[in-house]
């Protein structure tokens, strides 16, 4: 049950995140239940995937490759030594 709690707000928080300020800057954008995601800053260009993402409380990886619109297998390529099954609440992964 807590699992399927989880993936409701993980798909809240992408389907309100997908909006974005395309600044370029870090942006925080609220998932269900309060909770912040943090991402990094990107480089600027039109670019919206930020280099660095910082786990938070109930992501997954499938999940986070969803918000930025990316495959699971780049980001895997990316943090060899992450285990998609085990992610850390304060754990930063590249995305870039």
């Amino acid at each position: 049950m807590a699992a399927l709690a989880g993936v409701v707000a993980v798909l809240f928080a992408v389907i309100n995140g997908s909006e974005g300020n395309g600044s370029g800057d870090s942006t925080t954008t609220s998932g269900g239940g309060g909770q912040s995601k943090s991402v990094g800053k990107s480089d600027g260009g039109d670019n919206a995937v930020p280099k660095t993402y910082t786990v938070q409380p109930g992501d997954t990886l499938s999940g986070i490759a969803e918000q930025f619109g990316i495959s699971e297998a780049s980001i895997q390529k990316l943090n060899k030594n992450v285990d998609p099954q085990a992610l850390a609440t304060g754990q930063e992964l590249k995305l870039r």
